[in-house]
């Protein structure tokens, strides 16, 4: 008896310190508003995100980009001084809102763009808040998007 409650009492402690070791603190959290991205790719309009206490990675809260549905998920942060924030993330979770696919069909060859292959970016500068929202993709035929924004800080989020 007295092994078993030894046994549980071990396995509540690692299942404590598993859960903390997991758990975040962020030092800030950002909402960005972007105008219409110029370019053949698809540009975030709305993106709020927290970056993690020590400036090694990015949490992203709402991703909002016309006719694609997006996940909350993560990101790396590329750069974090205090005078510039820079982010980058995959849209490898994302698909295009009409058809549910992760390819658009709905445009010739040459210029279909397919989410795997697509990476994201945001470039903040701290001092003024003004931010550029880029969209690069891997492939043969590299086309970008930019937009620029306004960004904001805001309160870390309570979900």
């Amino acid at each position: 008896m007295k092994i078993f409650r030894t046994g549980v009492l071990a396995a509540l402690a690692t299942a404590v310190s598993v859960g903390l070791a997991n758990s975040e603190e962020y030092k800030e959290t950002f909402e960005c508003s972007f105008e219409r991205g110029m370019g053949k790719r698809p540009t975030p309009t709305r993106l709020v995100f927290s970056v993690d206490l020590y400036g090694r990675s990015a949490l992203l809260h709402e991703v909002e980009i016309p006719r694609i549905d997006t996940t909350p998920g993560v990101a790396d942060v590329k750069r974090d001084s205090y005078k510039v924030l820079s982010i980058s993330w995959p849209a490898k979770r994302y698909v295009f809102s009409e058809d549910g696919r992760k390819i658009n069909s709905h445009s010739i060859s040459i210029e279909s763009i397919d989410l795997n292959t697509q990476e994201f970016s945001i470039f903040l500068d701290r001092r003024t808040m003004k931010a550029i929202a880029r969209t690069q993709s891997s492939d043969i035929r590299y086309k970008y998007g930019e937009a620029e924004g306004q960004c904001i800080l805001r309160a870390f989020p309570n979900n």
